[in-house]
């Protein structure tokens, strides 16, 4: 089964995090949630391909690999495709777009009224440019409303700003601080 993995780790010098990640593999991440407890978030996503038993494992031993690295990991996160897994701890999802950064505000205030937790990446790879990860989450067990629910953001989130460049809905099946979302999703 493939997961996807993401461990996310105190902010400190990104840079740094970078060169951890690319020696291990590992996409490195940096976003900024609009609000919350935790509005900072530096991580790294990765795809496993086997068991959920080894994937735990997996997940065990590139947290030691990072803490070894002198980074503190606060949260380890295994997600799978959506509706893939009999039972979830969530489900979300992840809607990309790239506006240009004069959209701001109307991104945030959409978002807002539309009960979406907006955050970008504070890695510019486009001057005057922003790339927005607008997220839906559904703690509820039936995914087939959960199903429709994403669908419908997605188109309203489309209607209003066209321009997305990826959808990406999952089930989250670990994750060993949800708090850290708190306030923001």
């Amino acid at each position: 089964m493939k997961f996807e993995v993401h461990i996310t780790a105190d902010p400190q010098d990104f840079n740094r995090w970078k060169e951890l990640c690319q020696k291990l593999g590992l996409n490195p991440l940096w976003i900024k949630n609009a609000s919350g407890w935790y509005d900072q978030q530096m991580l790294c996503a990765v795809e496993y391909n086997g068991s959920f038993l080894g994937v735990k494992n997996y997940v065990r031993e590139l947290a030691q690999a990072i803490r070894e690295a002198r980074f503190k990991v606060v949260r380890q996160k295994i997600e799978c495709q959506f509706r893939k897994w009999p039972s979830s701890l969530y489900n979300e999802c992840h809607i990309k777009i790239r506006l240009p950064e004069s959209e701001n505000q109307q991104v945030l205030d959409f978002c807002e009224s539309n009960g979406i937790s907006p955050s970008w990446s504070l890695i510019h790879d486009v001057p005057g440019e922003r790339k927005w990860y607008l997220t839906v989450r559904d703690y509820g067990l039936d995914a087939r409303s959960a199903g429709d629910r994403f669908d419908q953001m997605v188109k309203v989130v489309n209607q209003r700003f066209g321009n997305i460049s990826g959808v990406e809905i999952e089930t989250a099946i670990f994750d060993t601080n949800k708090a850290i979302d708190k306030g923001w999703a």
